[in-house]
């Protein structure tokens, strides 16, 4: 009788409708893993409902990756892709994704803003069409301007910009940044990348004056000192330019002193800074062994590859060796589908 009863009861709980799951998205910062449901986003910060109950605040520049419940297997493996570098990989799992078939906005906002980003990326190292990433970053920032990437997009939006030779368009997007971010390593990044475009219309003033701003940023914001660096950098390309020669490349030396040995994108941009010095003070011979040394041994920074190579152009044609400065234009040309300047 007993066993009967238990499989009625067995049957009737299979017959009750299942209550649907609850939906689970993941906000991962640095230190943190949140499980529950975005309730909304902003460029400022994003706002989950966790599965307690509790609703809380997380602010962008602390956030690492997003993904939500709902969303196609094919944005996880893109974003994957991307996340590690693999731009072509993300692009092709991303093809096939119609936006207008996708019902929940932060995800739409995802799919479009990891298409922009790595058409960007690929762009700025040769694998692109500047001009295009361009146009689809813009188009991004001007229709999901309430996503919790606009800011990065605007930064990267500005480089595509400086790139392309366009250095008002690149100021204008990174001191969007500087004016909205409120934290003091997202203002700090802006105004190294202002300083940065500055110097490329030798408007030395300027470009100091933003530099001062990321090195007057206190040490204690977290993952400040690389920036402190890169602005150091262009303040001694800035003393260089000046006539200040000697304290410009101190400066250079004491950076490439304190790098890390792996930090390959430092030391080329050190290199190039020493390289930009020695041409301003007008030691063309000490610019090539600069130059040549990022060519030669931190080629795989491709930013600062672009601007060794586009010097060693001009210096071994001042130094009557047409045919090295050819070598430098065609690595220019085929690898980073750029002109020499």
């Amino acid at each position: 009788m007993r066993s009967f009863a238990v499989l009625v009861l067995a049957g009737l709980l299979a017959a009750l409708p299942a209550s649907p799951a609850r939906a689970v998205d993941q906000v991962k910062t640095a230190n943190d893993s949140l499980l529950g449901t975005v309730k909304s986003v902003s460029p400022l910060a994003v706002v989950v409902e966790e599965r307690n109950g509790t609703s809380r605040e997380v602010p962008v520049n602390e956030i690492k990756s997003i993904s939500f419940d709902e969303e196609p297997a094919v944005l996880k493996t893109a974003r994957a892709n991307i996340e590690a570098g693999r731009y072509e990989d993300g692009l092709s799992a991303l093809a096939d994704l119609n936006p207008a078939e996708i019902s929940r906005r932060e995800i739409v906002q995802d799919v479009e803003y990891y298409k922009a980003y790595s058409a960007a990326q690929l762009a700025l190292v040769g694998g692109g069409n500047i001009a295009e990433a361009g146009r689809m970053l813009l188009g991004f920032v001007n229709a999901q301007n309430n996503s919790y990437h606009y800011l990065d997009a605007q930064m990267l939006f500005g480089d595509l910009a400086g790139a392309a030779g366009n250095p008002q368009a690149a100021q204008n997007a990174y001191k969007t940044v500087g004016q909205k971010a409120p934290w003091p390593d997202y203002r700090a990044r802006a105004a190294v990348a202002l300083g940065q475009s500055y110097l490329s219309e030798e408007k030395y003033a300027e470009a100091s004056n933003w530099f001062k701003v990321a090195l007057n940023t206190p040490d204690t914001v977290p993952g400040i000192q690389a920036c402190k660096l890169s602005a150091t950098l262009g303040e001694a390309r800035c003393l260089a330019a000046s006539g200040k020669l000697d304290q410009a490349i101190e400066m250079v030396q004491n950076v490439i002193k304190q790098a890390d040995a792996e930090d390959s994108q430092l030391l080329a941009e050190a290199y190039n800074a020493m390289g930009a010095s020695y041409r301003a003070g007008n030691r063309p011979k000490d610019a090539l062994l600069a130059f040549l040394h990022v060519h030669l041994v931190y080629f795989n920074s491709p930013p600062n590859h672009i601007e060794a190579l586009q010097n060693l152009v001009d210096l071994w044609e001042e130094e009557k060796m047409p045919e090295r400065a050819e070598e430098a234009a065609r690595v220019l040309r085929d690898r980073y589908k750029r002109s020499p300047r």
